[in-house]
């Protein structure tokens, strides 16, 4: 029980999640929003995908990226 009320804390430290994390986020992020991208540019007329869900899941995927560039490159 501890160990599961621990674990979401565990981010909280004061040394961050470390650079592992950082680059994880980063990447993801980069993935994930250049594959939604390309698919709905290859897509677009055969998908009815509303341009504004994309614009939101980019800012989505931005959002990851400053946290992991925020966690590479803060002052220590």
């Amino acid at each position: 029980m501890i160990l599961t009320l621990l674990g979401p804390l565990s981010f909280a430290s004061l040394n961050g999640q470390g650079p592992l994390w950082s680059v994880f986020f980063i990447l993801v992020a980069v993935y994930v929003g250049v594959s939604g991208w390309r698919d709905y540019l290859k897509h677009r007329h055969e998908m009815q995908v509303p341009l504004p869900h994309l614009i939101f899941f980019t800012v989505g995927c931005l959002v990851m990226i400053f946290i992991g560039a925020w966690g590479l490159f803060r002052l220590r």
